[in-house]
């Protein structure tokens, strides 16, 4: 009686850490999916700039690629909502309105906050990479309001947005930086026309996306070590 005992409390005790397991890699992924649908967008707005919709584009470059970098942080949102409720417990899935609160003022409060800054100080290059700032706040908001409790609840072994948020917050400055260098560019293609730009526009964005990328590959790395980590040790407990 008393092993079987012992084998039901080594049961639980394995499936309680398989489901943290399961929240730390899904975590991981979220930063690969969250990271590809920035990079999507902006890849797609550069595309559409320097190849044949060029007339069509050239006025507006820098609200198109705001919208696009807006639009890509809401279908990131919901992604990553997503990928988090299909980690949960079966028994857990079901809606849970506090979180989803949570979750949504996680992007809603720094977005809107960011934008409203970049547009008083209205430099559109540095509106341009506000996205930049405010996915910053959202993951520190995230960190404060979400995955803290995860933490205490024992759900999460690791901060990776508290992680991702202060790196973001460290190199926030030279991405403001380099969108406030004041140098005009001169853009000739062949056939189609001329177009002068401020450099800021793709050397502060390009920056900044290469920095959400280093950094969520990195945070991304880390979460998956950290969940692999805890599993070793509780299979070296077990023996």
């Amino acid at each position: 009686m008393e092993e079987q005992i012992r084998e039901v409390v080594k049961l639980t005790d394995f499936s309680e850490r398989l489901l943290v397991y399961k929240k730390m890699i899904s975590t991981s992924y979220a930063f690969i999916v969250w990271s590809i649908s920035f990079t999507i967008a902006a890849l797609a707005v550069w595309s559409m700039i320097f190849g044949p919709w060029f007339p069509v584009f050239v006025k507006a470059f820098s609200w198109v690629l705001t919208g696009a970098l807006g639009l890509a942080g809401v279908v990131g949102m919901f992604l990553m909502f997503y990928i988090f409720s299909r980690a949960a417990s079966l028994k857990a899935r079901r809606v849970d309105k506090r979180l989803i609160v949570r979750w949504v003022s996680s992007f809603v409060f720094p977005y809107g906050f960011a934008y409203i800054i970049a547009f008083l100080v209205g430099i559109e290059t540095v509106i341009s990479v506000a996205w930049y700032v405010a996915l910053t706040g959202t993951m520190l908001h995230i960190a404060a309001l979400i995955e803290n409790e995860y933490v205490k609840r024992g759900l999460f072994v690791a901060r990776p947005f508290f992680l991702a948020g202060v790196l973001m917050l460290i190199t926030s400055p030279l991405v403001l930086y380099a969108a406030r260098v004041r140098n005009t560019a001169i853009y000739t293609i062949e056939g189609v026309g001329r177009w002068s730009s401020e450099v800021a526009y793709l050397s502060a964005n390009m920056l900044a996306l290469t920095l959400m990328l280093a950094i969520y590959f990195v945070v991304s790395l880390y979460t998956f070590f950290k969940a692999e980590g805890a599993m070793v040790k509780h299979e070296r407990r077990g023996q």
